[in-house]
């Protein structure tokens, strides 16, 4: 064995956080905090225009647009590229008034008016808490602070699946869509390829528990913020196969931007929300979270639930774009053909498949 130094050279975006690479790209960004209706504060950002400065004209009230990130991810997301790439800066420079969400537990919405984030309290939540009260509260607040009575929402991955299940729980939101762009859309995940999605499945409810806690999933993780971009830059290959774990492969991304990828990803979520993930590959609904027996579901749903409620996707009446790829691990296209045979069909505007493409390729 044979050991060779290496010369590393770290892209300067490396450790940037959402402020500090917007203002670098030359937009201007506002951090806003919205507090739930069940006591969590999330951290939202604004880029309210372009790269050529403020409308003229003060009083035209602009197209607004919501970026919603997927599991484990964040806002960061939507502009950790070049400003050509990065779907915020684009759509900024196009004339939308361009805000972006951050669910609660992630990097950016670990705050609580109750409870810190090392109890069970806090991470008692998945992904129907974030289409039930985290999306809707942000659209209200956005709605609030433009002065619009509609916004157009674009999700990736676990923001699509907190959008198809909005409607259902939260009707009135319904009329504030003008438009929902679904990228890598999910709502079924039986045919989900993902190696860690899988190996969590293979586990019930009590033993992923005890291997993990009750908490935040993998709070061990985040030494990867300090690994990953040093090892994303000795060996790329290596690191895409570390995203591959979760996404699948890709051969889409950028390998010279990767260490600047994994710098704000994983951005954290809760065992819980993994388990509801576990259990949308096992069961093949897309339902409310199963607590495991009868019983159990009774109490938090009612004596007519022993089974989890599902989520109505026929309920999906606003105008909708689905995107997805051929390569996808998680968006599987046979789940995503599944998804789309149950929506109604009025609603499509449009659909686009993307030959190739994989799950991070979206965003990345």
């Amino acid at each position: 064995f044979i050991c060779k130094s290496v010369n590393i050279t770290e892209d300067p975006d490396v450790g940037l956080d959402m402020i500090g690479i917007v203002t670098k790209r030359g937009y201007p960004i506002i951090e806003h905090f919205v507090e739930t209706s069940d006591g969590y504060i999330l951290g939202i950002f604004n880029i309210p225009y372009g790269i050529n400065g403020p409308p003229t004209n003060k009083t035209a009230k602009k197209p607004v647009i919501l970026l919603q990130h997927g599991l484990l991810d964040s806002s960061f997301t939507w502009v950790n590229n070049y400003k050509n790439e990065s779907l915020a800066y684009i759509l900024a420079d196009k004339g939308y008034d361009v805000w972006m969400g951050n669910n609660r537990g992630n990097t950016f919405s670990k705050r609580h008016i109750k409870y810190k984030p090392h109890s069970e309290e806090f991470w008692n939540f998945t992904y129907d808490e974030m289409g039930r009260i985290d999306t809707p509260d942000t659209i209200e607040y956005i709605l609030n602070m433009t002065g619009q009575t509609k916004l157009a929402y674009v999700g990736h991955s676990q923001g699509t699946i907190q959008f198809f299940l909005l409607p259902t729980v939260r009707p009135d939101i319904i009329p504030k869509i003008a438009f929902y762009g679904a990228l890598a859309p999910i709502a079924f995940e039986y045919n989900c390829r993902s190696i860690l999605l899988r190996l969590l499945s293979d586990l019930d409810i009590p033993e992923l528990y005890e291997l993990v806690g009750r908490k935040q999933f993998l709070p061990g993780i985040h030494i990867l913020d300090k690994v990953d971009p040093i090892l994303c830059g000795i060996e790329p290959p290596l690191c895409n196969d570390i995203l591959g774990l979760l996404c699948g492969p890709t051969n889409d991304l950028n390998d010279t931007r990767i260490q600047v990828y994994v710098s704000g990803t994983p951005a954290d979520t809760s065992v819980k929300n993994m388990i509801h993930w576990q259990q949308a590959i096992e069961q093949n609904k897309f339902q409310m979270f199963d607590y495991g027996s009868p019983t159990k579901n009774e109490q938090i749903y009612g004596p007519n639930y022993p089974t989890p409620p599902q989520y109505n996707l026929s309920m999906i009446t606003f105008p909708t774009g689905l995107y997805s790829g051929t390569d996808d691990w998680l968006a599987d296209p046979t789940d995503v053909n599944k998804l789309i045979s149950l929506l109604p069909q009025q609603s499509i505007v449009q659909q686009i498949v993307v030959v190739g493409f994989a799950h991070l390729d979206f965003v990345w």
